[in-house]
Parts: structure tokens; sequence; C-alpha cells
């Protein structure tokens, strides 16, 4: 359903109540905009790729392929923190279970 919102500072605003889930994509064509474990990624990635044609040794496409391998699971793990788990709607000290009944 779509939803009236505006863009200010990199912030988001909409008129309706939250929590919102939505989905945001980006155009980033400024390289110093993007996030620096896609950068990462993304050289590893093309250092795969012209490994061998510059340096004609097979050694170097297994170096780029590691780095590329470490720098991916790297991007993948913090995507995992980002996205978080399940939303809670109870106090913080009920998920804990230490919450106590005042009477």
């Amino acid at each position: 359903m779509p939803i009236s919102w505006r863009q200010e500072a990199g912030l988001i605003y909409s008129d309706r109540s939250g929590p919102l889930t939505i989905r945001y994509v980006a155009n980033l064509t400024d390289p110093n905009d993007w996030d620096a474990l896609f950068t990462e990624v993304l050289v590893a990635a093309l250092a795969t790729k012209v490994a061998h044609p510059l340096t004609h040794k097979s050694g170097m496409i297994d170096i780029a392929r590691s780095a590329y391998d470490r720098a991916l699971d790297a991007g993948l793990n913090a995507n995992a923190i980002q996205r978080g788990g399940r939303l809670y709607t109870a106090s913080w000290s009920s998920q804990r279970g230490d919450s106590r009944i005042v009477r």
C-alpha cells in the first residue's frame, strides 16, 4: 500500500504512525556514498576478473578470490546484524525476564 512520504537530510518522513516496514532503493552514483563493506566486495570481485589478464599468474586469481570471499562474508555478517531479529513491542526489562509486578 503506497504511503505519502518525503526525504530530508537523509531521513524519511511519513504521516503514518510507526513502526513501518519499508523497502528503500537508492541510486548511489558517488562511490563516497557507498558502504565500505560494499566497496571491499566490489573491489575484490573486480580483482578476480582482472587478476589473470594483468599478471598471467593463476596464483593471483586464488588470492583475489580469497579476498572476495572474506569481504563477502564480512558484508553478509554485517547485514545480518543490521537486519536484526524480530521486533519486540514489550519493554526492555520484560524481555530480559526481570520485570516485577508492583502493587
